[in-house]
C-alpha cells in the first residue's frame, strides 16, 4: 500500500500563504470550510486519480458506530484485529475515558505529554469535555453558527455537503 502524508505547512510553507491571497474569507468558519474544500479537493481530484489509496475516516462515524471505525483503521495499516483488540482500543480511546485522561491532565496527575492533543487549559479541554457529533451546534452562539453554517454551504463541495447536511 502507498502511504501518503500531506502537511501544507510543511511541503511548502509559502503554499497556505499563497492560496490564502486566492481564496478569500471574511472569518474563522468561512477560513476552515475553504481549507477543507482544498484538502477534499487535492484529496480527490488529485492524490485518488493517481493511485494513491484514501481511506475517509470520519469523527461522527467514530462516535456513531466505532468498532466499525477501528476495524475500518486497522484494515488501511494492515493491522488484523480480533474483537477483543477493538473492545479495548474502544474503551481506550472513548469520550469518555478521554474525558477522565482529561480531569487527570487538568488536575496535574497525570502527564499531558502521554496523551498527544489532550491540553490542560483551553478550547482542547472543551472538544475533550463535548466529544459530540455536531457539539458546535450547543458550543457556538446563534450567530457564529449561522456564518459557520453558511461558510459550510458555499465552500464544501456537494458530497460533503451531502454527508452534513448543508
Amino acid at each position: 500500500k502507498a502511504y501518503f502524508r500531506f502537511n501544507i505547512d510543511k511541503e511548502d510553507p509559502r503554499a497556505k500563504q499563497r492560496l490564502g491571497s486566492i481564496i478569500k474569507y471574511r472569518n474563522y468558519c468561512e477560513m476552515e470550510a475553504a481549507w477543507m474544500a482544498v484538502y477534499y479537493y487535492i484529496i480527490t481530484e488529485i492524490l485518488v486519480p493517481r493511485g494513491i489509496d484514501v481511506v475517509p475516516l470520519y469523527f461522527s462515524d467514530l462516535r456513531t458506530n466505532p468498532d466499525l471505525y477501528i476495524k475500518k483503521f486497522s484494515a488501511q495499516l494492515g493491522l488484523a484485529v480480533t474483537q477483543d483488540i477493538v473492545d479495548a482500543v474502544r474503551k481506550e480511546t472513548s469520550p469518555e475515558h478521554m474525558k477522565v485522561v482529561q480531569e487527570l491532565i487538568v488536575n496535574k496527575t497525570m502527564d499531558k505529554t502521554l496523551f498527544q492533543g489532550i491540553a490542560d487549559h483551553g478550547k482542547n479541554t472543551r472538544k475533550v469535555r463535548n466529544a459530540q457529533v455536531k457539539g458546535y451546534e450547543t458550543e457556538l452562539n446563534p450567530s457564529a453558527l449561522k456564518r459557520c453554517r453558511q461558510a459550510a454551504s458555499f465552500f464544501l463541495p456537494a458530497s460533503l455537503k451531502r454527508k452534513w447536511n448543508f
